[in-house]
């Protein structure tokens, strides 16, 4: 399971969405940026954010 974090991205928002895999948190993701953000995401949008995505309950001390 992954997670990706607003806050980590950068963000002051404080949403989180899981996902099962690398495609569905991109799926997830760009509809949490249309909706709460207002952003239409591309590739290189998209590729970055996945990028900071951790495996949930992973914590890195």
């Amino acid at each position: 399971m992954k997670e990706f974090d607003c806050r980590t991205a950068g963000s002051p928002c404080r949403a989180a969405v899981t996902a099962t895999d690398d495609r569905d948190l991109e799926a997830r993701i760009s509809g949490h940026l249309r909706s709460v953000h207002g952003i239409e995401p591309n590739e290189t949008i998209l590729t970055y954010l996945v990028s900071t995505a951790r495996e949930k309950g992973r914590t890195d001390a």
